[in-house]
């Protein structure tokens, strides 16, 4: 079987013969989900600078980068199947609509998008049989996604991983992101395991500094309009459907179209916010404010995802306003990332990255844009007293 890559195609002018172990994984159920689940936290229908592509694509391209650092790495041959297969399922454990609903996840299973791979994986055993026909175990996929494995895991588990580059780059090419490229390949290529831990040649230093800056550049344009409002609207449905126990493990499951469709049919402030999402009738950013400092009032909510709702539920309820009329964002930013992984030159000498990756920490406030604007004072008045910290959320 042939997959051609819009990304990596002009490294395979004929698409690349898959691996045996990749092909008859793309036929399995858990694969059919991954291709209805994009890179986003939305179906690609609420996003305007997309069409971005899915977590199978996205893993496919993962697992195109650990064919070729497996080329560079001879040794770990053993490990080839395992690999490729970790590189290409990394992602299979994700709910519906990737990271926005984890926190729902956590709160009513414990599990997080990682851990809940075990638990999709033994749903149907497809997948899991199909590793087991080429003597790979389940359970050292998910170690490996869970970052479980050892030192030899992080090239697939770390600060700078081949996850991490295929992300940046894909995400960065289907948004249009302005800026010169990273060159993945050469970073890639650049992997080596020298029996304690993966090192990276020098040579691709430079490209490395380009991925931080496409980095940057991605997280930028997930936290500006208009990608965060429709996204905090859909975070906000969820929100008040589990707050009416409308959710269940299975909403989990399913791939993000079904669960659009499924709130669209829960309560009405759910059903009111999905729709307004579907007909891009996003909601106004009317407050934000950002923090540098993890202690800050801001860095302290930011740690809790669950905070949004109850920062919402604090507004509505003051303001006397539909819970459906405030959706919030409050969160650490990842648009930092300093890679740990040390640089080794000819000569042996190594040296690490110095990049200053402290976080922003940022609160915004998106209100329904047909409210009144004496309410958008108000709104505004109340929000300020909650980042001050003179409004305690309990």
């Amino acid at each position: 079987m042939r997959y051609y890559d819009t990304v990596y195609a002009r490294h395979c002018n004929s698409g690349w013969e898959l691996p045996p172990i990749l092909e008859r994984l793309s036929h399995t159920v858990e694969a059919v989900r991954a291709r209805g689940i994009t890179q986003a936290v939305m179906p690609n229908y609420l996003i305007a600078h997309g069409p971005i592509p899915s977590r199978f694509q996205h893993g496919m391209g993962v697992a195109f980068l650990t064919w070729l650092m497996l080329k560079k790495n001879p040794l770990l041959a053993d490990h080839s199947d395992l690999f490729l297969a970790s590189a290409l399922m990394h992602d299979w454990g994700l709910p519906c609509l990737s990271h926005l609903p984890e926190c729902f996840l956590e709160k009513l299973t414990g599990m997080n998008g990682e851990s809940f791979l075990k638990y999709t994986l033994e749903r149907s055993y497809d997948a899991a049989n199909v590793l087991k026909e080429f003597d790979v175990d389940y359970r050292d996929v998910v170690k490996i996604v869970m970052g479980d494995f050892g030192p030899l895991g992080a090239v697939l588990k770390g600060s700078m991983d081949l996850d991490n580059l295929d992300n940046v780059l894909r995400y960065a090419l289907a948004a249009s992101c302005r800026g010169r490229k990273p060159n993945v390949i050469e970073i890639t290529a650049s992997f080596r395991f020298n029996s304690e831990e993966w090192v990276l040649l020098d040579r691709c230093f430079n490209s490395v500094k380009r991925w931080q800056a496409t980095r940057h550049t991605v997280y930028s344009k997930i936290y500006e309009q208009p990608h965060l409002s429709p996204a905090m609207m859909i975070f906000r449905a969820i929100d008040l459907a589990y707050c009416e126990d409308q959710i269940d493990i299975d909403f989990f499951l399913m791939d993000d179209n079904d669960a659009i469709m499924y709130l669209a049919g829960c309560n009405e402030g759910t059903s009111a916010l999905v729709q307004r999402a579907i007909c891009w009738k996003w909601y106004d950013e009317i407050f934000s404010v950002e923090s540098p400092y993890a202690d800050s009032i801001i860095g302290n909510l930011a740690k809790d995802s669950g905070n949004r709702g109850a920062i919402a539920d604090i507004i509505c309820g003051d303001l006397e306003l539909k819970a459906e009329d405030v959706c919030v964002y409050v969160r650490k930013g990842k648009e930092k990332r300093r890679v740990t992984i040390p640089f080794v030159s000819p000569d042996g000498n190594m040296f690490f990255d110095a990049s200053n990756d402290d976080p922003t920490y940022r609160l915004k406030v998106f209100v329904n844009p047909e409210l009144a604007p004496a309410k958008l004072s108000q709104i505004r008045g109340l929000a300020n007293e909650i980042a001050s910290g003179n409004t305690p959320i309990i």
